[in-house]
């Protein structure tokens, strides 16, 4: 298939990789530089340790995604709207940053709105009704959630008569209020951030999102934009609530059910689907169950090995949506059962498809192994031990959607695709890179592990 050209609108790609790309430098030299307490010093911000290490997950991430996208949305997107995704992306990225860095909670209620509306514009975007449909699907859901979480900001401020985030910590803990109310709040943001956060039940939106929008811009969705408010999450449960609190108003279980919940009930819609990117979709939803089961664990080893598989499933699952996207734009159709035969066309592609399914599945060597192995000794360190059974099954049901399209893509005879051969390196590089990252950071996790560990010291 002949790539279109886009003539003078090339720059606006070269304008994006360029900013992305010195954004990376640049934080690559500020995290460096972290002080003797712990922080890193930026626009006058203070930037603890593991803020800066999402600040970095999600411009390096956004740097490599909008590579690849590069050569791939002049199929997806009119030429007159390439532009607009562009100037998109980089919106998004920024207001991610924002949502993690900032403690004045109106900035950040500020920035999870504006990464809403940028995020919902990169699924409707491509022009077909079934975008339109999706993004409004999750543009009202967004804005519902969006409606809950403040009306917990609200409580939580009317409490502590304060929005900055580790102010409220302080007074919370030398107030004598009422734990129904603490407790209402909790609930509220929680119900909040985890419709945006695609936390079952409350992920309804996701599939159609991912299933409808171009392939880079679920792999932004899945691989950055859920992760940031996880992030803001883990910020509130430890630095306004505290640890302690959050035992007492009995929380921690209520967010460790709906993990292990998401663990199954993802896996299973994953294995009846037949669509690529929705199988992928489900995918997600049972991965954002494992990072929740870490924090719903309630102990230090459960939120170390949860913010490790936040990069975990970042990297790995935007690999997956890219090489999805490729072997769709290939091949012309997204069922599974038609794209027997693919890995022998595209054998570099679909490797990469391979190296990432079975990250997700739990095999050694490859980052997903470390995150698994981090929460099965997390859960051993708590008082749920009955949860390794379902971590277990889970990793099981992993395997039993993932394995069978790579058997048919290797093995089954099925479509010859005479007329299909492999993408351009150049094309391809940007995806090799998010590849060797799953299996860079599954054989060298302990650096990766001792850095959480420290920003972690620092709540």
């Amino acid at each position: 298939m002949e790539i279109k050209k886009i003539g003078n609108k090339e720059w606006i790609k070269s304008l994006t990789l360029l900013f992305l790309g010195i954004l990376s430098l640049i934080w690559i030299f500020k995290l460096s530089q972290v002080n003797k307490t712990g922080y890193i010093e930026v626009f006058q911000l203070k930037i603890d340790i593991i803020e800066g290490f999402m600040w970095g997950f999600f411009i390096m991430g956004g740097f490599l995604i909008t590579w690849a996208s590069t050569s791939m949305m002049e199929y997806d997107l009119k030429e007159d709207r390439i532009p607009l995704y562009y100037v998109l992306i980089v919106g998004l990225i920024i207001s991610l940053c924002g949502i993690v860095a900032f403690e004045n909670l109106i900035m950040v209620y500020i920035f999870i709105e504006l990464s809403t509306f940028l995020a919902v514009g990169i699924v409707m975007i491509k022009d077909e009704e079934k975008n339109y449909k999706a993004g409004m699907k999750y543009l009202l859901l967004s804005l519902l959630a969006s409606s809950i979480l403040l009306m917990g900001l609200i409580i939580l401020y009317n409490i502590t008569s304060s929005i900055m985030i580790d102010e409220i910590g302080i007074r919370l803990n030398n107030l004598s209020t009422s734990k129904d109310k603490i407790f209402y709040s909790f609930i509220l943001i929680l119900i909040g951030i985890g419709i945006k956060s695609a936390l079952f039940p409350f992920h309804i939106w996701l599939p159609d999102a991912h299933g409808s929008a171009p392939a880079p811009s679920s792999a932004i969705l899945s691989g950055l934009v859920l992760k940031s408010y996880i992030i803001l999450f883990i910020k509130i449960i430890y630095k306004s609530y505290g640890l302690s609190l959050v035992q007492d108003i009995n929380v921690l279980p209520i967010i460790l059910i709906l993990g292990l919940m998401a663990m199954i009930y993802g896996s299973i819609m994953a294995i009846m689907e037949k669509d690529l990117k929705r199988i992928i979709a489900y995918s997600s939803v049972a991965q954002i169950g494992y990072i929740f089961m870490g924090i719903g664990l309630g102990n230090f080893l459960g939120l170390q090995a949860a913010i490790f598989h936040i990069l975990a499933h970042g990297i790995t699952k935007a690999c997956l949506f890219l090489n999805a996207g490729s072997i769709i734009i290939s091949t012309g159709n997204k069922d599974v059962e038609k794209i027997s035969g693919i890995g022998r066309k595209m054998p570099i592609t679909m490797g990469l498809f391979t190296i990432c399914a079975l990250s997700m599945v739990g095999i050694p060597l490859f980052v997903g192994f470390n995150s698994k192995w981090n929460f099965a000794l997390s859960i051993m360190d708590s008082k749920y031990h009955w949860s390794i059974a379902i971590l277990i099954l889970s990793s099981l049901l992993n395997g039993v959607y993932y394995l069978p399209i790579i058997i048919k893509a290797f093995f089954s005879k099925g479509n010859d695709y005479e007329n299909i051969k492999e993408r351009s390196l150049r094309d391809l590089t940007p995806i090799i890179i998010l590849g060797f990252l799953v299996i860079f950071f599954g054989l060298f996790s302990d650096p990766v592990m001792k850095l959480i560990a420290s920003g972690l010291n620092n709540i």
